[in-house]
């Protein structure tokens, strides 16, 4: 989807000698992958705080254990899934641990729109496989 979005966006007038980036940056776009990425995140947040009707258990194993604080990482940590087939390394479940485990101490969980708020494109271009910086 993303070639989708390049394409279009090198078609517009004026656009067509610029990086993919400027583009973006010019037409006050995001990439496709980074709102991914952030989708994915919220719909986690959503998962854990119970924001939705769904189990956190059909998705998530959490990680209670008491080392989380004293390596200054969030609360809300969850444990990898042992053996995961290549098949399934691109569902939302999996795809979004790491992404999850590796927010800033700083973010904000007390609300959606605070958690929002408080991830920003920096920290999600490291989920991401085009280099956008």
């Amino acid at each position: 989807m993303e070639a989708v979005q390049r394409r279009f966006t090198k078609r517009l007038p004026g656009m067509q000698n610029l990086t993919y980036l400027a583009r973006l940056k010019k037409l006050n776009l995001e990439s496709l992958e980074i709102r991914r990425v952030r989708a994915d995140l919220i719909l986690m947040y959503k998962i854990m705080f119970c924001l939705i009707d769904v189990s956190v258990s059909d998705f998530f194993i959490l990680n209670v254990s008491r080392n989380n604080r004293a390596m200054r990482a969030h609360g809300y940590q969850v444990m990898q899934p042992v053996n995961i087939s290549a098949s399934r390394t691109a569902f939302f479940s999996n795809r979004t641990i790491n992404a999850w485990n590796s927010l800033p101490s700083t973010t904000n969980f007390s609300s959606l729109s605070l958690f929002r708020k408080s991830v920003n494109n920096t920290y999600l271009v490291k989920f991401c496989k085009v280099n956008f910086i």
